[in-house]
């Protein structure tokens, strides 16, 4: 189907090693090692030769085959990374992904194991064309975090120039890099491809909301981004979103390829321009969670973040409803990590690397009592940046039934919300955590309602980041950080915003349930023929089309191929899929604007005719 088509604002760009102007940005995915968390070694004297400006090696190469290339210029390489020559030889022999440059610098080629193949990947264009784009199209390349700080992420999905870098010294020549692009025409941005853009942006955003940091989709100024040296205190990085088959192939490589970035290259101070920008690939895996996951991930190896892995795995592919930003996960709850789960390979503080090498902390918008609390709850988002960062805020004098909501991120929430209502002795009078869930697919139990009945009497709410279920089944409140919005509704003298008090909530349509699967009539070419009825949940939004997924088994009952059919307009109930021979399942999906629902129940196995 044809999409009407908006033209990408603004010019494109040149990212070159000798300008201090880079418009581009990154923000996560997949990945996840098996390195231990590697010792830095003293950064080298300001006023020492600048590294990087000989070849420590004719190509790229990674594993004991670096190691043993590097040979006596090991301690050489290792400086240049900030690292100790110990931590450079456990980093390449202890993580597969993990590449030293010819200048002996330290990159990850991130190849996602925990992703469906490419060909069985999910539907992206079907899944924009139902995603509800959460801001107006024009505002998607004017998306701000953290407008005015000295920090940027630049999530530049409109393509550029890249010419110059580390990245051109290989396969890759200078020259033109397409963007994201979901229907064949990269120079324009539809209106689907704007959903996914913002969605991104949320979601990165998100990741990164403890940090005083401008997550943005707009080209930053000249010098936002480079760092020209130790008194330059406003910097970035870009994460070049592209769909480019030449880029991929070229600094990629492989079809399973989701990323690639050099290692901690955030704040430095010599040749900042050189290692940009950080990649997100999109040829192959293009949905919304595969993108900002990615971006996460590789900006996180700017920030000098290693892989959480698993035993003699690279990556960490998550347990329950949790996964780590630096593993390879798909789960509902993605947090940064410092390796506290089972068979964890590395004990890396994920946030506190983060903050010396580059972001520094939000500022804290209340204290954590009633004595230092805020005078009065925030109007528009609040954050919990830390485990021990608790948010008080006075209510004021109240009287009647009070109920305080506190909302998280509504894309992919890292934050795990406590609220909890205090006297006026600091004692806690209620307190709200519901329970993590995955309901039909969707997450539940992230926000929070606390809710009292008072007469005339002060109360102060207070605000937690929190885990869910120990590191058994669930997470502990490390990574339970991020954005939240507070509304009150009640008679109390400092209200903060008043809630509808009767919300309606969209969400993603429940599971359709299949009423039957009929092998097609004899001949050629096979088929199979389905039925199916709704859900008597739409989401609070009108079911806008379905499709069929099929699932080819082999003898066993294992499955040898999944394959899903086009997007069927919303009054069908029935269809026909044609189908090689062989034993199959059938499972239908709902969408609406606001996503696609769970699968519904497989069906009973059947030959197609």
């Amino acid at each position: 189907m044809s999409l009407r088509h908006h033209a990408r604002p603004g010019p494109r760009r040149t990212i070159v090693a000798t300008l201090a102007a880079l418009a581009c940005l990154g923000g996560t995915l997949a990945g996840a090692g098996a390195a231990p968390a590697p010792a830095r070694a003293p950064a080298p004297d300001p006023a020492s030769p600048a590294p990087g400006t000989s070849r420590l090696l004719p190509a790229p190469a990674g594993g004991e085959r670096a190691v043993r290339l590097l040979g006596g210029r090991l301690e050489e390489a290792a400086a240049r990374n900030d690292l100790t020559a110990a931590a450079l030889v456990d980093l390449l022999t202890g993580d597969s992904t993990v590449r030293v440059d010819e200048r002996g610098r330290v990159l990850f080629r991130d190849l996602d194991p925990h992703r469906p193949e490419p060909a069985e990947a999910p539907d992206a264009a079907r899944e924009a064309q139902a995603l509800a784009a959460p801001f107006p199209d024009d505002q998607t390349f004017a998306l701000h975090s953290l407008p005015g700080s000295r920090r940027t992420i630049y999530l530049d999905v409109d393509g550029g120039t890249v010419a110059g870098t580390a990245w051109n010294d290989a396969s890759f020549p200078d020259g033109a890099v397409t963007g994201y692009d979901l229907d064949g025409d990269p120079s324009t941005f539809s209106p689907a491809e704007r959903a996914v853009v913002q969605v991104v942006w949320q979601r990165v955003a998100e990741d990164f909301a403890p940090f005083d940091v401008d997550v943005t989709t707009e080209a930053p100024p000249p010098g936002r981004i480079d760092r020209s040296g130790e008194a330059d205190q406003e910097y970035g990085t870009v994460a070049m979103i592209t769909g480019d088959p030449r880029a991929h192939a070229a600094i990629c490589g492989d079809p399973g390829c989701t990323g690639v970035a050099y290692l901690d290259v955030f704040d430095a101070t010599r040749s900042h321009a050189r290692y940009q920008p950080a990649w997100a690939f999109t040829a192959y895996y293009d949905d919304v969670a595969s993108i900002a996951e990615t971006v996460s991930h590789e900006v996180g190896h700017n920030l000098s973040l290693s892989h959480d892995g698993y035993g003699a795995k690279d990556y960490y592919g998550g347990h329950g409803l949790w996964g780590p930003i630096m593993g390879s996960t798909g789960r509902p709850v993605v947090q940064w990590s410092q390796g506290s789960y089972a068979g964890a390979t590395t004990t890396e503080d994920d946030l506190a690397l983060i903050a010396t090498h580059g972001l520094p902390l939000r500022a804290d918008e209340a204290g954590a009592d009633i004595a230092t609390a805020a005078a009065a709850p925030p109007a528009g988002p609040a954050y919990v940046t830390t485990r021990e960062d608790v948010d008080v805020f006075a209510l004021g004098p109240c009287t009647g039934p009070v109920s305080v909501t506190g909302a998280t991120a509504l894309a992919s929430p890292d934050l795990d919300l406590e609220l909890s209502l205090l006297d006026a002795s600091g004692a806690t009078l209620a307190t709200a955590d519901p329970l993590v869930q995955s309901v039909q697919g969707r997450l539940t139990g992230m926000g929070a309602t606390v809710s009292l009945a008072v007469t005339d009497e002060p109360l102060w709410v207070a605000v937690d980041g929190v885990g869910a279920g120990g590191w058994s089944t669930g997470y502990d409140d490390y990574g339970s950080l991020g954005s939240y919005v507070l509304s009150v509704l009640g008679d109390c003298a400092a209200g903060a915003q008043q809630p509808d008090p009767d919300p309606v909530e969209v969400t993603a349509p429940g599971a359709p349930a299949v009423d039957g699967v009929r092998p097609g009539r004899s001949g050629r070419p096979l088929t199979l023929a389905v039925r199916w009825t709704p859900s008597v949940d739409d989401g609070g939004s009108a079911v806008t089309g379905w499709r069929v997924t099929a699932q080819r088994l082999d003898g066993d009952g294992a499955v040898v191929r999944s394959s899903t059919g086009p997007l069927l307009a919303p009054e069908r109930r029935r269809t026909s899929l044609r189908l090689g021979a062989g034993r199959y399942r059938l499972a239908v999906t709902a969408l609406n604007a606001q996503g696609a629902s769970p699968l519904s129940a497989w069906s009973r196995v059947v030959r197609p005719r």
